[in-house]
């Protein structure tokens, strides 16, 4: 037999649950179930949104006194026998009020949640239990707040450091260009490092394209800008453009450079000059 063939008589009976409102608040209100076994109560099949036959489950202690719900809207009770909840709610420890006592006495030590629909559920039987519960409730309520607090603040701390981390990093990266990229926005300044922080080899050594820049401007090559350069090929002449070069100190041989490494040789090269000029 499964629970769609019980045919016991509804009853009208009072449980506690939730309030839809506040979820910190637990109400009582009447629901009609019918006796599953043991225990539990089986409310009417309702259909769902998708057509399925839903229905919770109460247990009753006490013919007496409110019923506390243990499974919520579940769906298909054809799929279920009367024997598999008891066995269920007996693996959980809840088949008898002294079970549920063992049970959420162990919850305490296990420092495990307990929710206020039990509290009000165990008030009725046990007023001491249920105070030593709701007690126990409200103190782990406040540790958890204070350990997601502390965690908060470790987190903030965390991303504080990372941040000034990368700040320190992004500075370290722009002093490598002397001057030049410090009123730089972070846009600005990645878009130069995607063209000066490339690898180049120059006779024999590796280097980024900054480091040859500045040690050729160093090492007398002159950046200068070639206006209408044109060129010719298979018979056909370019239109005229502008060409960044970087001239040895022969002032014949030169090497081609793009805008941006152009600008900050002109700018090292200042610089050079600047600091001679300071000194003499």
């Amino acid at each position: 037999m499964t629970l769609a063939d019980i045919d016991t008589p509804f009853a009208r009976k009072r449980v506690i649950e939730y309030s839809k409102r506040d979820w910190n608040k637990v109400v009582r209100h009447w629901v009609d179930v019918q006796h599953v076994i043991g225990s539990l109560w089986k409310t009417r099949n309702s259909p769902n949104e998708y057509g399925e036959q839903e229905f919770s489950l109460y247990l009753f202690f006490d013919e007496k006194l409110d019923g506390m719900r243990v499974a919520y809207r579940m769906t298909h009770p054809e799929y279920y026998t009367p024997e598999q909840f008891a066995d269920t709610v007996k693996r959980y420890g809840i088949d008898t009020y002294e079970h549920l006592i063992e049970t959420y006495d162990g919850y305490m030590k296990g420092d495990n949640h307990i929710d206020i629909a039990t509290i009000e559920y165990v008030r009725q039987f046990d007023e001491e239990k249920a105070f030593c519960y709701s007690e126990y409730r409200l103190a782990r309520l406040k540790r958890k707040e204070l350990q997601r607090q502390e965690k908060r603040r470790a987190e903030q701390e965390e991303e504080k450091q990372k941040k000034r981390a990368e700040e320190e990093r992004l500075a370290a990266e722009r002093a490598k260009y002397l001057g030049w990229a410090d009123a730089m926005s972070p846009m600005q300044f990645g878009r130069i490092c995607k063209t000066l922080e490339k690898q180049v080899r120059t006779n024999g050594r590796v280097m980024t394209k900054r480091d040859f820049l500045v040690q050729s401007v160093q090492n007398g090559l002159i950046p200068k800008k070639k206006e209408n350069v044109v060129t010719w090929w298979c018979g056909r002449e370019s239109k005229p453009k502008t060409e960044y070069r970087l001239y040895d100190s022969n002032g014949r041989s030169y090497y081609n450079i793009s805008k941006t490494e152009f600008d900050f040789a002109i700018y090292v090269q200042g610089r050079i000059e600047k600091n001679e000029k300071d000194s003499a």
